[in-house]
């Protein structure tokens, strides 16, 4: 776990790492964000290591970060279910809850900017006294190289988000739309977090996914939502009589009667 004090010599300027290092932390870390610049513009060149590198990754190194991240977004969670969540806080926490995924799935890579909170967290234990930090931080930096490389290998491939962004920008602001509105009728009723998830049958995590504009909701949770709110799923989005052409994505969403295919509630 990080605690708050390791935080803040993260991000204020640590010391540097043991005289016994190699390389130090900082080289390493000047490595990583080089391999993906680079990628930008000789991405071929760097498939075939990206690939050595990414798939010689610890499974035990993979697990022990994974299993802290658990720690540290299971408490996350908790706060954001009873006080009010910054845009900030709700971002680390997403970007936490991605990278969980990704390290134990191995399928959809963390979004943007897990890669400066990777950084942090590695940073964080520069001139640790103990062997266990130093073990963790090695477990760390081996994680932030493999995403550099595992995202070398998207933007090869031509699959990296970027390559999308104005079709993105179209539906993150839809997305964004619907949170913003299911987060006003909340704050308006006096209800916090985790008080909306708990009377909607969804987990706190699917709640900040869908306020923040993580991921789009499905059909079942907009029901849900609607239900908890006291309100019908069309008022989620905005009068049709108001010049919109015809229904978003959501709102078909919301209109179907078959099953969710996102699985948030619980």
């Amino acid at each position: 776990m990080i605690s708050a004090r390791q935080m803040a010599d993260a991000t204020g300027g640590a010391t540097s790492g043991p005289q016994e290092q190699a390389v130090s932390i900082r080289d390493q870390l000047g490595k990583a964000r080089t391999g993906l610049s680079v990628a930008l513009s000789r991405a071929a060149d760097l498939v075939r290591p990206a690939q050595d590198r990414s798939e010689r990754l610890d499974p035990t190194a993979r697990r022990r970060v994974a299993e802290s991240l658990e720690g540290e977004l299971s408490d996350m969670l908790e706060d954001a279910a009873k006080r009010e969540i910054s845009e900030e806080g709700a971002k680390a926490l997403l970007l936490t809850a991605d990278i969980v995924r990704w390290l134990r799935e191995g399928e959809e890579l963390p979004g943007d900017g897990a890669i400066a909170l990777l950084e942090i967290h590695v940073a964080v234990f520069n001139g640790a006294p103990h062997e266990e930090e130093r073990r963790s931080q090695r477990d760390l930096l081996a994680v932030l190289l493999a995403l550099v490389d595992a995202q070398a290998r998207e933007i090869h491939a031509g699959r990296w988000r970027y390559k999308r962004v104005n079709v993105e920008a179209a539906e993150t602001r839809e997305r964004r739309n619907f949170g913003d509105k299911v987060n006003g009728l909340r704050e308006s009723r006096d209800l916090t977090i985790g008080e909306l998830a708990a009377q909607s049958g969804l987990d706190v995590l699917a709640v900040v996914e869908l306020i923040y504009a993580a991921r789009e909701a499905g059909s079942s949770e907009i029901r849900l939502l609607a239900a908890a709110l006291e309100v019908e799923p069309g008022d989620f989005f905005p009068d049709p009589t108001d010049g919109a052409a015809g229904p978003s994505a959501l709102e078909a969403a919301a209109a179907e009667d078959g099953p969710d295919e996102e699985g948030g509630a619980g």
